[in-house]
């Protein structure tokens, strides 16, 4: 044990012998004495992890000490040894991968490997168990964020290696059927983003019902609430139709406008563009619409209509005249009424039929029985319902000198 070389010249020695002469009984006592020998320092060294210098004793006595003398136990320490030295190996393999950042890749040659190479040549081994369990977290956080990210495909490749390292895994397990679930959602959601491109750009806005632009990118934002292609395709349909509208209120098609005004407002309920169509569509509406721009009330027959009222004063018959725009092309029927503002009194109802679009029109009011008295009277003229203008006319007492001429 102090001259282990001396085994080795022992050895030699009584091989010599033995092999010279089979029945040298001195001979074979020597080497089954050094078989021993080896047998205890092999296994002193296996059980001290000395795992260098068992294999060194073990092949001496394989070399050295003919082979039907070494002792069965031997093949069994060799056995242990040869686990032990695979163990070894694929630790500081590990290590190694683990301080170059190798962790789950290349295939072959990464930490994870080596260490579930550990586990497969003896699982109880603690420090293999905690870097697998170290590792699978790791890929298992990675997994979570790149789904988080919709980076479905990183994701789901990333679980499969770290259920390729633990099939059993059941957060993996659980994550994996998340992320093949949505993968199957966003395979359908870009089917119809795909077909609501394809309608939108053949003009399938709206129509037909089941299969238009609008309906499929809608179908799409309610599997999938933030895809920007869904939600874009859903601008530029907004934008279409208000496109649309403006257009009809520039060609002067009212109706029309009204018509695709209500039916974008039914998809687009919340829209601020359509809101600012629709306030064209009024502006337009009003500026088309049959009105009165000038109205002017006198006792005395009326020129001019340009000129600024002026007072009227007490008389039998009062003469009106009013600038109008945008009446029916044939005729248009007016409705007109003086009341009494101070009795309420319905004094003159009357028509007038105006056969221009624009122009000027003048008419009189003759009081029923003599004068109208001094006092304020409301003057309505209306196109069947539709109230055209309203004026509040004073009249007030005759002048002490004379009344002004007729303006003209």
């Amino acid at each position: 044990e102090q001259q282990p070389e001396l085994a080795t010249q022992l050895a030699m020695e009584y091989r010599n012998r033995w092999e010279q002469n089979p029945q040298d009984t001195l001979a074979q006592t020597g080497l089954e004495r050094l078989a021993k020998w080896y047998l205890l320092q092999v296994r002193h060294a296996a059980q001290q992890q000395e795992t260098t210098r068992a294999r060194r004793l073990l092949n001496q006595a394989k070399q050295q000490l003919p082979a039907v003398l070494i002792p069965e136990q031997m093949a069994l320490i060799e056995t242990q040894l040869t686990r032990q030295e695979a163990i070894t190996s694929h630790v500081t393999k590990a290590k190694k991968y683990a301080e170059t950042g190798d962790i789950t890749t290349p295939a072959g040659a990464n930490a994870l490997d080596e260490w579930l190479a550990v586990l497969s040549i003896d699982p109880s081994i603690s420090e293999a168990q905690t870097q697998v369990k170290q590792i699978l977290q790791g890929i298992l956080n990675t997994a979570i964020t790149q789904f988080q990210q919709r980076k479905l495909h990183e994701a789901l490749a990333t679980t499969e290696t770290g259920l390729n390292a633990q099939p059993e895994h059941a957060a993996l397990n659980k994550l994996k059927q998340e992320i093949t679930v949505a993968i199957t959602q966003q395979e359908q959601v870009l089917s119809l983003v795909i077909q609501a491109e394809a309608q939108y750009q053949a003009g399938n806005i709206l129509e037909p019902q089941a299969s238009n632009a609008f309906t499929l990118y809608t179908a799409a934002l309610k599997q999938q609430p933030d895809n920007k292609k869904a939600q874009q395709g859903l601008a530029n349909i907004e934008e279409y139709l208000a496109r649309q509208i403006k257009t009809a209120i520039w060609e002067n098609k009212l109706s029309q406008a009204q018509t695709r005004l209500q039916t974008a407002l039914q998809h687009f309920p919340n829209s601020a563009k359509l809101d600012q169509v629709y306030i064209k569509l009024q502006e337009a509406i009003k500026a088309r619409a049959p009105r009165i721009t000038h109205l002017l009330t006198s006792h005395l027959t009326l020129g001019s209509l340009l000129q600024q009222q002026s007072t009227i004063y007490t008389a039998p018959i009062l003469y009106v005249g009013f600038s109008y725009t945008n009446f029916a092309k044939q005729a248009t029927l007016l409705n007109v009424k003086l009341s009494n503002k101070n009795t309420s009194e319905v004094m003159i109802e009357k028509k007038l039929i105006v056969s221009e679009t624009n122009g000027e029109h003048r008419f009189e009011l003759q009081h029923p029985v003599g004068h109208f008295v001094p006092g304020q009277y409301e003057l309505q003229l209306r196109n069947k319902e539709k109230l055209l203008m309203t004026r509040t006319i004073t009249i007030v007492p005759a002048a002490t000198t004379a009344n002004p001429a007729t303006p003209r």
